[in-house]
């Protein structure tokens, strides 16, 4: 699991078999995949609290409530209206959440309904809306992790391309950000977790939403040490495809990484191409070596 927040990388590496690559040097285009693609069926979700009841939601609120209603200096800005209110006569009723009125914890809670609407509003955005149009760039933090040279560098046929951030005028970057991998259940998988969304305002909670799908992966997948540039596809409205190529951030392309079993015709056509198009770009050529270790050394045309 990653372990240090603070720290900032400036480079990060794409997989990528050797096809893929030409094409992106001959187009100066580079993909962006829809999530409805990806392989790993619990990676950005097709549904959201999917058997979750809203009445069970609704009743999990009140634990959560309970800490605005005992802490007084509890900012409650970014709440639903609906909360807001409800804070805010139980507050002035000096009320901690301990001894509710009957009403509000039977199936006549009125809080229930909110729940409902907010959920449906919620999985409609996400299904009909967002997904068709999420667009994910995945990338690594690192150029040497041996299973993705073999599943997405076509079994070491493929390259690596090495994007640094730092290179160029690109904002495209300040916006990438590291997946997580937690190894405990997140809370937002239970009926309580939903509750502390479902409590927030429509924007805070698309916004936590879309920050725990898009960049949360089960520990099984620690090992790719991704991060994620996520773009919505606003420009197709219609008949939107899985992928979108969008330009290549040539400026960014600081180096690229053979694979030790790429064809000669690739590599040849890949240097020529890198030769035109990318000549601040320096090329690399990885081998294994005894004891583990893997060797990049300059690449010869």
């Amino acid at each position: 699991m990653n372990k240090d927040p603070e720290q900032k990388l400036t480079k990060f590496y794409k997989y990528m078999p050797a096809e893929s690559a030409i094409n992106s040097l001959k187009n100066e285009t580079l993909r962006w995949s829809s999530p409805l693609c990806f392989n790993d069926p619990f990676d950005v979700p097709r549904e959201l609290a999917e058997g979750m009841k809203f009445a069970d939601i609704a009743a999990a609120k009140w634990d959560v409530l309970k800490d605005y209603l005992s802490n007084y200096d509890a900012p409650i800005d970014d709440l639903h209206p609906h909360f807001q209110k409800m804070i805010i006569r139980y507050r002035n009723l000096n009320d901690t959440g301990q001894n509710l009125p009957p009403q509000e914890n039977n199936k006549d809670d009125p809080s229930i309904k909110v729940v409902e609407n907010a959920m449906k509003a919620v999985r409609k955005h996400w299904c009909e809306y967002l997904l068709p149009r999420f667009r994910i760039l995945c990338l690594s933090a690192r150029k040497d992790i041996v299973p993705m040279w073999h599943h997405y560098a076509d079994e070491y046929q493929g390259v690596v391309l090495e994007f640094d951030s730092c290179s160029g005028a690109s904002g495209l970057w300040s916006k990438i950000r590291r997946v997580e991998y937690p190894h405990n259940p997140p809370e937002l998988f239970t009926e309580k977790g939903w509750s502390h969304l479902i409590i927030l305002s429509p924007e805070k909670q698309r916004e936590k939403i879309q920050n725990f799908h898009l960049y949360t992966k089960k520990p099984d997948w620690e090992y790719e040490q991704e991060y994620r540039l996520v773009i919505i596809n606003d420009r197709d409205s219609e008949n939107i495809p899985n992928y979108s190529d969008w330009k290549l951030p040539k400026e960014n392309i600081t180096n690229i990484y053979f694979g030790p079993k790429i064809s000669v015709q690739n590599k040849q056509l890949l240097m020529s191409l890198i030769s035109e198009k990318l000549p601040h770009a320096q090329t690399y050529g990885m081998s294994f070596k005894f004891g583990w270790k893997i060797q990049f050394e300059k690449a010869c045309g």
